[in-house]
């Protein structure tokens, strides 16, 4: 008895997503090739402009618009070209379905923002003055949220949902791949010369465990607006307090309130997909139960 031919529209679905269909790979293939992508985008773009010399606030704040715009238009490049693979199926995030409740999950976020401010306070860091560097840390704060959020949350989850939504334990798989991934993107920091070497390792862990709690939040509602709003402010708050901060050397008091906080956004990312959930999430990612 020959054995029945695959339907050639499936062979073309297969070949099509070969490289798309490998969750792990983009895991952590994302950051790079947004970076790669991203540095020559802004390199194209930026021949015709003068060189930023510091010494014009207004001028430096535009430069760094013209940089953030290139960060967020080469995540959404990402997103867009994944999206023209799968179709219909593969979301971008950026819809008002469950928007309210995207929202009121990811406010769980302010544990941390609170917990940051509170450490610089008693620490007595030095902040950010003037309207123009304040204007420029929330335009830096929201455009990397929205980068992030659209290239390391929507396009990660995405991508591994396509392929793991109706196994056994995709769902939390999805989960934990995406936010290991965020967590290691912040190695990237080790390029940077001021930086405190022991505090980006400690960084990269709390990054791993808010992206357990964002990831939990998009697979719950797979809305983005709620993530890219609480990562947006807590980026500007980090930015706010980040020339003093992330030079030190991190004290103990610092270490243990970042594992409160870490331990904290586990704890809700887990909470939230937890077995009386799961229903939700197979509802909104049209999961079909397994034996």
């Amino acid at each position: 008895m020959k054995e029945q031919k695959e339907p050639k529209e499936q062979k073309t679905l297969k070949k099509k997503h070969y490289i798309l269909g490998h969750p792990l790979l983009w895991c952590v293939l994302a950051m790079p090739v947004i970076m790669i992508v991203y540095s020559v985008l802004k390199a194209v773009i930026t021949i015709p402009l003068p060189a930023d010399t510091g010494s014009s606030e207004v001028y430096t704040m535009f430069y760094q618009l013209v940089d953030c715009l290139c960060y967020m238009l080469t995540s959404y490049l990402l997103l867009k070209l994944a999206q023209r693979s799968y179709g219909k199926s593969f979301h971008t995030g950026l819809t008002t379905v469950n928007l309210k409740k995207s929202v009121i999950l990811s406010l769980g976020m302010l544990i941390v923002m609170v917990l940051d401010v509170t450490n610089n306070l008693m620490d007595h860091n030095a902040h950010v003055v003037g309207m123009i560097p304040i204007l420029s840390i929330i335009l830096r704060g929201f455009t990397v949220g929205i980068a992030e959020e659209l290239g390391l949350r929507s396009f990660v989850i995405e991508n591994a949902m396509q392929t793991w939504k109706n196994k056994k334990y995709g769902v939390m798989a999805t989960m934990w791949v995406s936010a290991l991934g965020f967590g290691a993107m912040h190695l990237f920091n080790l390029t940077m010369p001021d930086e405190n070497r022991t505090m980006i390792f400690i960084q990269v862990f709390y990054a791993a465990a808010i992206g357990v709690f964002f990831g939990a939040v998009y697979l719950r509602t797979r809305n983005l607006w709620g993530t890219i709003l609480l990562h947006g402010l807590n980026d500007v708050e980090s930015f706010y307090f980040l020339d003093a901060s992330q030079a030190q050397e991190p004290t103990v008091r610092v270490v243990v309130m970042i594992t409160i906080a870490s331990a904290a956004m586990i704890a809700l990312g887990m909470y939230m997909v937890r077995k009386s959930k799961l229903h939700e999430v197979e509802e909104i990612w049209g999961i079909q139960k397994t034996e």
